[in-house]
């Protein structure tokens, strides 16, 4: 930030030289003054511009909808279960079961539910492996 910032300043200086080098008449205040206003403005310019770059730079980036937030939990482990599909067995905890046994079962990350079909009949679960990349284990 100190260095765009005295950049702007330098140049400021030096534009100011160049203006001081020319008489000054009574006639010229006013082109003076619009020009100082304008390097007023420029500088002004320069260091709200570096100071938005700054606070851009230490701003942490918010979680997206694909991006794991990475909350913290237990799932209990006797909520997992197997159902068979066509393309074979699929793992995932019970949601009715985490509902009973788990108090902040409304926690859980909706990115992780998944619909399987258990007994021919459809049943909502989560994925083990999606829940670990968010942060939960089961134990």
């Amino acid at each position: 930030m100190i260095r765009p910032l005295v950049a702007t300043v330098l140049s400021a200086v030096l534009a100011l030289g160049v203006v001081g080098t020319v008489p000054a008449h009574a006639e010229n205040t006013d082109d003076l003054k619009r020009i100082l206003g304008g390097v007023a403005a420029a500088i002004i310019l320069g260091v709200t511009i570096d100071n938005l770059r700054d606070r851009n730079r230490r701003a942490a980036p918010t979680p997206d909808h694909d991006e794991p937030r990475h909350e913290t939990g237990i799932v209990p482990s006797h909520c997992l279960r197997t159902a068979d599909n066509r393309h074979g067995s699929q793992t995932y905890f019970a949601a009715s079961c985490l509902r009973r046994t788990m108090q902040d079962a409304q926690r859980l990350p909706h990115a992780c539910a998944v619909e399987v079909r258990r007994h021919g009949r459809p049943a909502l679960g989560y994925d083990p492996r999606c829940l670990r990349d968010y942060g939960w284990r089961h134990g």
